[in-house]
């Protein structure tokens, strides 16, 4: 009977566990920085600040500080508004972006100031419109 080589599952473990809390803060979203890094290198701060002005007042989150969050947010895979509870629990993140992550209501609140009932009675069609469909041919291989 041959000797089995032993598996590295079966080894000790290399790393000490510290049951000591760590004094830093940290967050599990690891790869946010390099979006914050290539958002931030392409100004993206900047062209906000130039083309998008909502604020009425000084207080709470600036344009460009709600853009970036919804940028993180939709880079986690988040759904919906509410995710943006989630994110404010994680000091790291805030820590990392420099600002803290509006709440689910702020961030509400900010969409709808986009929202405007008369420009979209403008963009409606005046007369309903028929989308034609070609179900003949499969759209991925073309077969019939």
């Amino acid at each position: 009977m041959a000797l089995r080589k032993k598996s590295p599952a079966a080894g000790e473990f290399l790393f000490e566990i510290d049951p000591e809390p760590l004094q830093e803060c940290v967050t599990a979203l690891g790869g946010i920085p390099l979006l914050v890094r290539a958002a931030r290198s392409l100004d993206v701060a900047g062209s906000v600040q130039r083309h998008l002005r909502l604020k009425q007042r000084e207080r709470g989150f600036d344009e460009a500080s709600y853009v970036e969050s919804f940028l993180v947010l939709n880079a986690v895979g988040g759904d919906c508004l509410e995710d943006f509870e989630q994110l404010r629990e994680d000091a790291g993140l805030a820590e990392m972006l420099g600002h803290a992550v509006p709440s689910a209501e702020a961030a509400r609140k900010f969409l709808y100031q986009f929202h405007d009932e008369e420009r979209i009675e403008q963009g409606k069609p005046s007369s309903p419109t028929r989308v034609r469909r070609d179900i003949s041919r499969c759209w991925l291989c073309g077969r019939r």
